[in-house]
């Protein structure tokens, strides 16, 4: 997920993901499940606009 989001206006993807990896590299169980709790409120939070193309 790291580096990922940015690309479609999601940078918090991105900036989870990274906290997720780090987290992982350390093996920081608890710290994993706060950044999963985290990235689970983000996306049940998200709201999508889908801009009509214009013709």
């Amino acid at each position: 997920m790291k580096g990922s989001g940015g690309g479609y206006g999601l940078r918090s993807i991105s900036d989870i993901g990274r906290q997720l990896e780090e987290s992982a590299a350390l093996k920081d169980i608890e710290s994993i499940h706060t950044w999963c709790y985290q990235l689970q409120y983000y996306v049940d939070n998200l709201v999508v606009f889908i801009k009509p193309c214009e013709r």
